[in-house]
């Protein structure tokens, strides 16, 4: 199983950023992710097939920024036809990288 967050992408990003940049990215995943998911279930039942690509696209720029792998690689797959199916894997995959955050960074800034 891949790991909920490449460390390698996570600690080169957050060195380049610094602590300060990197908390608000952080911060922004938080809210904003689960907030997409929810979006991209109303984009389903409403068959909007250009919102569920934008809020694809979205959920894979803030999975990538803080090295999200798996998760952005499921955003990729995002499409009208693959959402009910990708949709519960996006789900699992966000609550797995939630974990990893505040068990090794979130913990750490407190």
């Amino acid at each position: 199983m891949i790991a909920a967050i490449d460390s390698h992408v996570f600690n080169n990003v957050r060195s380049h950023l610094g602590d300060e940049v990197f908390e608000s990215i952080v911060t922004q995943f938080n809210k904003e992710t689960s907030q997409l998911v929810q979006q991209l279930r109303l984009a389903f039942t409403q068959n909007d097939t250009s919102r569920i690509q934008l809020l694809g696209y979205k959920l894979k720029t803030l999975s990538q920024q803080v090295g999200a792998t798996r998760l952005a690689q499921l955003a990729c797959q995002l499409s009208n036809s693959t959402l009910q199916t990708v949709l519960p894997a996006i789900q699992a995959e966000y609550y797995h990288v939630v974990y990893w955050l505040n068990e090794h960074y979130l913990t750490q800034r407190a």
